[in-house]
């Protein structure tokens, strides 16, 4: 706990976390939530050990940016993959996960789970 709250990162997951966490383990992905790699606490790290998957909320846009750049920047730089899920556009995050991921997926996939 103080280890999140000195990295200024929340302890547990947020509503946000939980719908992509939900969304994932729907599409059959394994990860490990709110994970400490360095300083930072990170929402989720798929089963891969390279993966990272940011669900970042409001605050991200409004206070959080710089902040923000400099976490990508050093754990890319570490060897991470990251994920950005913006809770703007959850349309987007099936498609995302696959893309980033290199999933395979069909068309028809994602437009079936779009109009649900």
């Amino acid at each position: 706990v103080a280890r999140a709250q000195a990295a200024g990162t929340k302890v547990g997951g947020s509503k946000l976390e939980k719908h992509v966490a939900e969304l994932m383990a729907e599409m059959g992905l394994t990860f490990t939530e709110q994970v400490p790699i360095g300083t930072y606490i990170v929402d989720f790290l798929m089963d891969d050990g390279v993966t990272i998957v940011e669900a970042y909320g409001w605050s991200h846009e409004k206070y959080n940016k710089e902040h923000d750049r400099v976490r990508v920047r050093w754990l890319k730089k570490q060897g991470y993959k990251v994920i950005v899920l913006w809770h703007h556009s959850p349309h987007l995050w099936w498609l995302q996960l696959c893309r980033g991921m290199s999933l395979k997926y069909s068309t028809s996939e994602w437009k079936k789970l779009m109009s649900s």
